[in-house]
């Protein structure tokens, strides 16, 4: 495996708390740091899937804080550190936690996972395609 610069975390538990923090770690200096993030900031959750499409970090679902399945997804652009909701967007994948996510060019697949209020949700055979070149987030305006 190819040693990368750095590696971003969202979110996550500890057991007692639900966190909606960003952190980097630095593979060269072993360091891990909070970062400053912009933008609208998901919620707390535990149980979410993320992937990467072209420097844009891509993370759907969990479960929040009040032990719900989310089905939200958000977007964080590493370059500039800021997050950004995708809202009205029509039918999207079912809410979730514990599903899986995976890019594959600029294509992002949701499969898997658990509905903790609507199980009959899920088809275990139903495979959600979300095409990143359809949704992208704004890019910041060019200051030139």
């Amino acid at each position: 495996m190819p040693h990368l610069p750095k590696f971003n975390s969202f979110g996550g538990t500890d057991g007692v708390y639900h966190y909606n923090d960003t952190w980097s770690f630095d593979w060269n200096a072993q360091l891990w740091s909070e970062l400053r993030c912009t933008g609208l900031i998901p919620s707390p959750r535990e149980g979410h899937a993320a992937t990467v499409v072209n420097g844009v970090i891509y993370t759907f679902g969990g479960r929040g804080t009040n032990g719900m399945d989310l089905g939200d997804l958000a977007a964080f652009t590493v370059s500039d550190q800021q997050w950004f909701a995708f809202q009205n967007m029509g039918p999207g994948a079912p809410k979730r936690s514990g599903h899986k996510m995976v890019a594959a060019g600029t294509k992002i697949y949701v499969l898997g996972g658990e509905a903790f209020m609507n199980p009959g949700d899920l088809d275990p055979n139903l495979v959600h395609v979300l095409d990143t070149d359809l949704r992208v987030p704004p890019q910041p305006a060019d200051p030139t």
